[in-house]
């Protein structure tokens, strides 16, 4: 793969870098337990194949992933809780609370340029 094609690749809307993944599946927990599990296989598949020239390792990698609307409205929920959970008693964002707000603002950005277009149960390719 060409490195224009491999950038390509990473920035499609189905496409989650390792560390997202990752981050996503630590702050859901226990609480979600079947969307971690898809994320956990999505990091379990073999992941977009990096140009010979790319010096990166395991840690660099980007997946391909598949959420429904629903799913993807289930895990944008659960974060905002969790960001909500974060802020401290008088109001004032924390640092974990910032946190969270980042894993929002990345999830509900697939929300915003898909559920428009798509029914609750459909497939949708998370950014």
């Amino acid at each position: 793969m060409r490195p224009n094609e491999y950038k390509a690749a990473c920035q499609a809307p189905d496409v989650f870098s390792r560390a997202a993944l990752e981050a996503t599946i630590e702050a859901l927990g226990g609480a979600e337990p079947a969307l971690s599990s898809r994320l956990t296989d999505a990091l379990s598949a073999e992941p977009i194949v990096k140009p010979p020239q790319h010096r990166g390792g395991p840690e660099t990698d980007f997946f391909r992933v598949s959420l429904t609307a629903e799913e993807v409205h289930e895990l944008i929920s659960h974060l905002v809780g969790l960001e909500a959970e974060a802020v401290a008693e008088d109001g004032s964002t924390t640092p974990e609370a910032s946190y969270m707000a980042s894993l929002v603002d990345y999830w509900a950005s697939l929300w915003r340029d898909a559920s428009s277009s798509l029914e609750p149960t459909s497939t949708i390719p998370c950014t």
